[in-house]
């Protein structure tokens, strides 16, 4: 294993420079997939994609968050939903983060969550998990309920779509 940031140039270089030297890190035979069962396997992951506007009393950002977010990871958890990934973006007037989510998260995770003055934030939900999209759209609606009930937050919904990806055809086969 090599640890990689490719957020750097200069991490990168490291890879591409690994990958091209090392002929024993490249694989010699191509991968054997079973595309049925493969395609099985994403059809119980449905796809969530929400954007949301949340406006709170000032300095209140990261207490309205970390509600938001414990309400779902608890209504996954209470589910047995498994998590593909869970991926948010904040974007607020005095900070923008990304934090990342996936079935076995770090039980101290709210310690990651800067604290920030803005009043209001948008907020990126990218979720793959495995339930019915109609499962995750219910479980984004009742964690904002709770969100503004609990914080007095008040939030829009921007955009949001729930789907499930159709079975995967591959195009090329390498043999």
């Amino acid at each position: 294993m090599m640890a990689q940031n490719t957020l750097t140039q200069k991490g990168v270089q490291h890879w591409v420079e690994h990958i091209t030297s090392n002929k024993a890190c490249l694989p010699t035979q191509t991968l054997d997939i079973n595309y049925e069962k493969y395609g099985a396997g994403e059809a119980e992951l449905a796809w969530l994609d929400d954007e949301l506007e949340i406006q709170v009393t000032p300095r209140e950002g990261h207490d309205a968050l970390v509600c938001l977010i414990n309400e779902l990871l608890q209504n996954m958890e209470e589910k047995r939903i498994a998590i593909g990934h869970f991926k948010i973006w904040v974007h607020a007037s005095d900070c923008s983060f990304k934090m990342s989510f996936t079935t076995d998260h770090e039980n101290n995770w709210q310690e990651n969550i800067p604290h920030f003055n803005a009043d209001i934030f948008t907020l990126l939900i990218n979720l793959r998990a495995q339930a019915p999209q109609r499962i995750l759209r219910e479980m984004i609606c009742e964690s904002i309920e709770v969100l503004c009930w609990n914080v007095g937050a008040t939030c829009l919904e921007k955009k949001s779509e729930a789907f499930h990806p159709a079975l995967p055809v591959p195009t090329h086969r390498i043999s």
